[in-house]
């Protein structure tokens, strides 16, 4: 049978994700006319995959944590799960950082308002586990949705088996230790990289390559990092260099306890940038950025 024959309920559009273990669509339930993000799991599935995806049910049923899709609907196909769930409408922060139209004020706000709703869902008991770029939908607003809960666990859990993205995940999550909320708080440490110097803090991106960078080699100085992106607003983005370093720390028990600790970092960094009217971003290519707390207007060099 076909997925609309399997699933009469929901006119089934365009595809809008994919991943490692399903395909996400933008479908509507028609009983209620509510437009949906409708996640399939792909047929043959491990047991330990397909129980994986029954607990994120759980969890984002069980979160009130903000910007986190709600589920209205969900179900078991045999081999497979189904998950109904927001429908958010926006623009990825891994294409918008790729653009460049992201202003400071923007960048901050995204990682701030990330932070606060990791810490809720640590208060929940849950590690996310995949804070990433790509994961992280933009919407009309500006607000930051946090998305794919597919390898998420309970507070303490022990993964059967390595689950996550390789040059962001945690030592812990490498070595298939018990996962805690300084999980996500080691991702913040990541996004932040991602955020103001458009790289990673290990250049890593094999499995192996990064268990040994993350165990015999410090990360790329976030000061030093920062210079060579001739970012705006260095000084105050300085601040944020102690707590990005002991996000960063291998050992868990030495990272901040939980992501409340960005929150204040970010928001005093925020207070400081806004009395500036604008600032200039230098681009290696030419062009010079003018930013302000919520529009950026693109010139040429010229002044053109």
């Amino acid at each position: 049978m076909s997925l609309r024959e399997k699933l009469p309920q929901y006119l089934i559009g365009r595809e809008i994700g994919a991943g490692g273990m399903g395909r996400v669509f933008l479908a509507t339930h028609r009983p209620t006319g509510r437009d949906v993000a409708l996640k399939v799991t792909f047929e043959g599935l491990p047991e330990a995959l397909m129980a994986q995806h029954r607990l994120e049910v759980d969890l984002l049923m069980s979160t009130s944590a903000p910007r986190v899709p709600r589920v209205h609907d969900y179900g078991y196909l045999e081999d497979q799960v189904w998950i109904a769930m927001d429908f958010v409408e926006g623009e990825s922060l891994s294409v918008l950082l790729a653009q460049g139209k992201l202003s400071m004020h923007q960048r901050l706000t995204i990682l701030r308002d990330i932070a606060e709703t990791l810490d809720q869902l640590r208060l929940d008991g849950i590690v996310h586990g995949d804070v990433k770029p790509t994961n992280i939908i933009i919407d009309p607003e500006g607000h930051p949705w946090l998305l794919d809960f597919g390898i998420a666990m309970r507070e303490g859990a022990k993964p059967s088996c390595v689950l996550g993205t390789p040059h962001i995940m945690a030592p812990e999550q490498l070595q298939q230790a018990p996962i805690t909320h300084r999980a996500d708080v080691f991702q913040l440490g990541v996004l932040a990289y991602d955020l103001f110097a458009s790289r990673r803090p290990w250049a890593a991106s094999i499995l192996a390559a990064v268990a040994l960078a993350l165990a015999h080699r410090p990360p790329a100085d976030f000061l030093s990092v920062l210079s060579d992106a001739a970012v705006p607003h260095r000084a105050e983005l300085a601040r944020l260099a102690p707590v990005v370093a002991k996000s960063l720390d291998v050992n868990p028990d030495r990272r901040p306890s939980c992501a409340r600790a960005w929150v204040g970092a970010v928001e005093r960094i925020m207070q400081s940038c806004l009395p500036m009217e604008a600032v200039q971003w230098i681009n290696e290519d030419g062009p010079v950025r003018l930013c302000d707390a919520k529009t950026e207007i693109v010139v040429s060099a010229a002044g053109a």
